[in-house]
């Protein structure tokens, strides 16, 4: 049935296909194979939408319980199991990137005050699942400290001091 379906589009998600242009990934979640196969074909059409399927709903949940603080993460996934290898994160250097292109992207689209206030709940699980600092006890100052900032330059530039430390 079509309307069991849900479709989630996570705005941490959204990348830039070869001519530049916006294109996000969406997740469809059915448990019938035919509905999967006409929405995931409506919505790849065109090549705005790069779509992930799920059968189940502990599927869909798995798979965005993974992608807190890793965006990245569906596509890495598809990579490895594309080329029967490893699963390759993004350095801290390509994250500090990821991540400073996100708050770029809630600014613009919200302003900079709300903006940066919707941007916290990202900024904490980024800082979570990042392998730098090593210790938790770090990364939960650093969260702390940086969800309590009132300017994105202030943000920009914690992160940057916490991933190069």
């Amino acid at each position: 049935m079509m309307n069991a379906s849900n479709i989630h589009t996570p705005d941490s998600t959204i990348r830039r296909d070869t001519s530049g242009k916006r294109k996000t990934k969406i997740l469809i979640v059915d448990d019938e194979p035919d509905v999967l196969a006409v929405l995931t074909a409506y919505f790849s059409e065109g090549g705005r939408f790069e779509v992930m399927t799920a059968q189940q709903g502990a599927d869909a949940v798995m798979i965005g319980r993974g992608a807190y603080g890793r965006p990245w993460i569906a596509a890495a996934i598809d990579r490895a199991l594309a080329a029967n290898d490893d699963l390759a994160e993004p350095g801290l250097a390509e994250r500090l990137g990821i991540v400073l292109e996100h708050l770029a992207d809630s600014l613009r689209f919200y302003g900079d005050t709300l903006g940066l206030k919707v941007f916290r709940k990202h900024l904490g699980w980024y800082i979570e699942q990042a392998p730098c600092p090593a210790s938790p006890d770090a990364r939960r100052a650093g969260r702390s400290t940086m969800c309590r900032m009132e300017s994105a330059r202030e943000v920009e530039g914690a992160l940057t001091a916490l991933w190069s430390a």
